[in-house]
């Protein structure tokens, strides 16, 4: 178990960074393309392209970042789902092994039972 819990800890840690950087890119996409529409405001096309460009980049950028959070997630995911059904299958064996041990128990009550009604009748005889 702790074996697992660093791992958890170090993919949590791993995955922030990512996705503040994706936001971080999100927010300078905005701002660029904000400041690319001023500068057509004003007439000044090379300044308004370049920063056009600038964005168009920012979002070639968040592209990239989001299919590598989207399969991280995904390998997270499926190794999540792993784990659960092991532990679903191994809670099914455990219930089915505990469902087996009631009735032997059960059966084990009323053959004690039936030797205890047979010494009974077996003292009233005697």
């Amino acid at each position: 178990m702790r074996k697992n819990r660093v791992v958890r800890e170090k993919t949590t840690s791993q995955r922030l960074p990512a996705t503040a950087l994706f936001e971080s890119l999100s927010e300078s996409r905005i701002s660029v393309l904000y400041l690319a529409r001023r500068a057509k405001e004003t007439k000044d096309m090379a300044l308004a392209k370049e920063l056009t460009e600038k964005g168009q980049s920012l979002k070639i950028e968040m592209v990239r970042i989001r299919r590598t959070l989207t399969a991280d997630w995904n390998k997270e995911s499926t190794a999540l789902l792993n784990r659960s059904k092991t532990a679903q299958s191994e809670l099914a064996w455990l219930a089915e092994k505990a469902e087996k041990s009631v009735k032997k128990t059960k059966a084990f009550s009323r053959a004690l039972d039936a030797v205890s009604n047979i010494l009974a009748l077996a003292k009233k005889v005697l």
